[in-house]
Parts: C-alpha cells; structure tokens; sequence
C-alpha cells in the first residue's frame, strides 16, 4: 500500500509541475526574447544612434510588459484558468487512484472496516462503464 501511495504522490507531484512550467512557459520566451535586446540597445547607443536605441528599448519595454497589457490580460486570464481545472483534473484522478489502492489494499488484507459490510446495487449499464471493453 505504501508504494502505491508514494506511486500516486510522485505522480501527483509531476503533474504539479508540469502545469507550473505551463503557467511560466511564456516567462521563457520573454527571457529569450529580451535578454538578447539588451546589447543591441548598448551597440546602437555607442554608435551614437539614439533614436535607433530608444526605439529598442520602447519595444522591449512592451515585451517586458506583455503579461499587464489590457489586450493579453484576457487571454492569459484563459490560460490560468484552464491550468486551474487541469490541476483540479490531476487532484480528482490522485484521489480516485488512492480509493482504488486503499480499497484493494482492504480486500486483499482482509482489513474489517465498516464499508465491507455496506450493499452495492449496481446496473449492468454501470458494470459495463467500470469494467471498460470485453474481448
């Protein structure tokens, strides 16, 4: 039982991070974006093209700022919000896989607990969705 608690943790875990990284993915691209406008701006300073440079550094600017720019603050509004319903997806499939370990865990370790003794009415239709597609 204790491995599959720490199976279902660690997975659980992964999942977490892998929505983070979704969350943050477009903090990478801006990084890569800009980080590589800087010695731009210092090469067009020391040439004395200063217009040149302000222009650059008013773009970068509007890079730097995209995440607070009122026509992107909706979509990346979209974007959280559906990494809030995919971690809400990987939380309901943890807790349903730890039912499913607890549960064999009690049956297969002849565990009396007070469920056990609870009736189950089940239709067939219900049956068939549990059990998936027969050969």
């Amino acid at each position: 039982m204790k491995e599959a608690c720490e199976r279902i943790a660690k997975a659980f875990t992964a999942n977490v991070r892998s929505v983070d990284s979704l969350i943050d993915f477009d903090q990478a691209i801006l990084v890569t974006a800009t980080s590589n406008l800087h010695p731009i701006i210092a090469s067009l300073e020391e040439a004395g093209k200063v217009q040149a440079a302000k222009d650059v550094r008013n773009r970068l600017t509007a890079i730097e700022n995209i995440r607070a720019n009122d026509s992107m603050k909706r979509h990346y509004g979209t974007i959280f919000s559906q990494c809030v319903v995919l971690l809400v997806s990987y939380f309901a499939s943890a807790v349903q896989d730890l039912f499913k370990a607890a549960t064999a865990h009690a049956f297969a370790s002849g565990v009396d607990v007070p469920i056990t003794q609870e009736e189950v009415k089940l239709s067939w239709r219900d049956l068939a969705g549990q059990i998936g597609d027969l050969p």
